[in-house]
């Protein structure tokens, strides 16, 4: 079984390897996302995942909706410093995700 890896932040975490994303910061923008910002680091976790799995994730954080989009990037592990290449997501600039999914404003 082919296993993908997702570096999470925000309410994703838990149960994963604790990780580090150089050259991101997290920033609040309704929800959690994070935006390329050089000499940040964000905290988070790395999961190791099916690609079933990763799919769940994509449904959870609206990827077909386009809140949010999924892209590579290399995260560092913590307990043993290894280079992950991994997903993440990261809010779409031009959506108001707060009001489309929790219907404020109406």
């Amino acid at each position: 079984m082919s296993m993908v890896k997702l570096f999470v932040h925000g309410i994703l975490r838990g149960g994963g390897y604790p990780a580090k994303l150089y050259n991101y910061e997290r920033f609040m923008r309704g929800f959690s996302t994070i935006k390329k910002k050089e000499g940040c680091i964000t905290t988070g976790e790395l999961l190791v995942l099916t690609k079933e799995e990763l799919d769940q994730f994509d449904i959870v954080e609206g990827v077909v909706h386009d809140y949010y989009h999924r892209f590579m990037i290399r995260c560092v592990t913590d307990e043993d410093g290894v280079v992950h290449d991994a997903w993440v997501y990261q809010q779409v600039v031009d959506k108001d995700i707060k009001e489309s999914m929790l219907g404020v404003g109406d």
